[in-house]
Formats: C-alpha cells, sequence, structure tokens
C-alpha cells in the first residue's frame, strides 16, 4: 500500500511519532511527508478510501515569514 503511494506522491519520510507511547491506539499513528504539497487533496482522499485507515487529516505547516530587525544605538 504505501509503495503505491510513494511512486504516486513522492514520499519523503514516513514517521510513527508516539512509537514508545503504551496506547496501543497511538502507535497506529503515523504521518507522511510528500514532495509536492499540491497533491494533499488527492493523497488525503486515497487514504480516506482505504478501509484500513481511520483517520486522515493534513497537518498545517508554519513558516515564520518575517523576523524584525531592532537597531539599537547606545551613546555611552
Amino acid at each position: 500500500f504505501i509503495e503505491a503511494l510513494d511512486e504516486k506522491y513522492h514520499i519523503t519520510d514516513l514517521v510513527q511519532p508516539f512509537y514508545e507511547a503504551d496506547n496501543d491506539n497511538l502507535k497506529k499513528v503515523f504521518r507522511i511527508a510528500f514532495a509536492n504539497m499540491g497533491d494533499i487533496g488527492c493523497l488525503l482522499l486515497e487514504l480516506t478510501n482505504n478501509p484500513d485507515i481511520d483517520y486522515a487529516e493534513p497537518v498545517p505547516l508554519f513558516y515564520t515569514s518575517y523576523v524584525p530587525t531592532i537597531h539599537i544605538t547606545i551613546k555611552l
């Protein structure tokens, strides 16, 4: 199943973030990163249509787009 997704969406990372959890349901959580973020809708549709997958959702990406520069002049 993952091999077919990798061919189509070029998966760059597949992580099981809760692999050390005591809860078996948390051990079933995976995070997938892939090359073309424009395909997220198609990937989500494929994942949700798979009977082996209970739930799939996008994880928002946040980037710092502006860091202000502060100039301080100290006169002695």
